[in-house]
């Protein structure tokens, strides 16, 4: 599929959903929206709120809404080391409380993304989702996963190729930056010398 780093940053930059997925979860809104997010020792937590912006196309199929109409949408993404990040995502009718925890006007669903890598270029992907919406409907959670897979193996071609033009890094990556930096500096202790003795 891709190197497991690849897939952390994804989740960890959300407003590539603007760009990539411009036609199904995204909205221009997105990437004009700055994340909050908030780094420990372990952890990177970032809180993006789109308020009151058009509802993308997926999601007023998936909550019911009228095309055009305008939500209050959320992404709450938690990063722990090594590899696992939380999602909870969703959209409510737009100033219906949702950004003060009334979500009763729109819908949500969360994810965990528990990843192994496996070579430099590839990595198990262990998913899952619990939503409150439609729950009878398994497409619906085949769909997300599907999506992101098929996205990051056409990234990690494209890495490979050597096409693909020098990374350049914005103010949406900084939660992912700061994750793989937790990340590195923990690959760094693991591997420096008595390290092996001090575990045992």
């Amino acid at each position: 599929m891709s190197n497991y780093k690849l897939l952390i940053e994804n989740l960890l930059e959300l407003s590539h959903l603007s760009y990539v997925h411009a036609n199904t979860l995204g909205t221009g809104a997105i990437a004009e929206v700055q994340m909050d997010f908030d780094r420990g020792d372990r952890h990177v937590t970032l809180t993006r709120w789109i308020m009151d912006s058009p509802v993308s196309n997926m999601f007023q199929k998936l909550g019911g809404f009228e095309p055009g109409e305008h939500v209050d949408r959320w992404q709450h993404v938690t990063w722990t080391p090594p590899a696992f990040v939380k999602l909870d995502v969703g959209a409510a009718r737009a100033n219906t409380g949702a950004i003060d925890g009334d979500r009763s006007q729109g819908f949500g669903y969360r994810n965990l993304n528990a990843i192994t890598p496996e070579t430099d270029k590839t990595a198990h992907y262990f998913w899952a989702q619990a939503r409150d919406f439609r729950t009878d409907e398994e497409w619906i959670s085949d769909m997300f996963v599907i999506r992101k897979v098929i996205e990051l193996a056409l990234q990690q071609e494209n890495i490979d190729s050597g096409t693909s033009p020098e990374r350049v890094d914005i103010n949406h990556d900084g939660a992912a930056m700061q994750a793989v930096r937790i990340l590195e500096r923990m690959i760094d202790a693991e591997h420096a010398p008595g390290a092996a003795q001090a575990a045992e």
